[in-house]
């Protein structure tokens, strides 16, 4: 079977193009989505044994799937285009008026590349003597003595469109580190746990976020 490009196709070939391509990129997907955690923990340390590892959020996982999802589609196109289930390049010139959303995709790129490495590179570990953060671009690590506050957004809470239970930690030099279900892996046991150890461990007390709202 011949194919080609989209635009000259006729409509089932149109049709036959656009199923195909859905289901490519949700296979990819899917499996870039489920594949990713044992890679991400070959980059990872293990977690303390008076601690807990922190992963990054569940958002950064789907932009690394996406991320490498995209790189891996031209490599299954000329399969696909030699049994005519994906379309021909277009032979026409890029229109003028779609210049500005080709530079638009291409931030897109850069903005999943960028969760992609951030995912596979980024973790927090929470233990009884410290708090490591670390990431490529600003690693830190805080000390007990260097907590200034602890605050907390309750189950039923909300803050800045996030839902509780989260658990912020803010320290002397104006950075803050919030925990969260968000966060891969992180379980309400573990919440609570970080949250016994740390007050224990300071002193202090967990203050309700002075910008918490009620949320049902």
């Amino acid at each position: 079977m011949k194919s080609t490009d989209f635009a000259s196709a006729s409509l089932p070939r149109k049709a036959l193009y656009l199923v195909t391509i859905v289901c490519v990129v949700l296979l990819l997907f899917a499996a870039y989505f489920f594949a990713i955690p044992p890679v991400q923990a070959l980059f990872l340390p293990e977690a303390p044994a008076n601690g807990w590892l922190v992963k990054p959020i569940v958002a950064l996982r789907f932009c690394a799937a996406v991320f490498l999802g995209a790189f891996t589609i031209p490599v299954v196109q000329p399969m696909l285009r030699r049994h005519g289930l994906f379309p021909q390049p277009a032979t026409k010139p890029l229109h003028p008026a779609l210049w500005a959303q080709a530079v638009y995709s291409s931030w897109l790129v850069v903005a999943y590349f960028l969760g992609g490495v951030f995912y596979f590179s980024a973790y927090t570990l929470v233990t009884d003597e410290e708090i490591r953060i670390q990431n490529l671009v600003f690693p830190r690590r805080y000390g007990m003595g260097d907590i200034d506050r602890l605050l907390e957004v309750p189950r039923g809470f909300r803050v800045d469109k996030k839902d509780g239970p989260i658990l912020d930690v803010r320290f002397r030099d104006g950075r803050r580190e919030s925990l969260s279900l968000d966060c891969e892996g992180l379980t309400d046991q573990d919440l609570r746990g970080i949250r016994s150890m740390l007050s224990a461990r300071t002193g202090k007390d967990w203050e309700r976020d002075p910008e918490a709202v009620p949320h049902p």
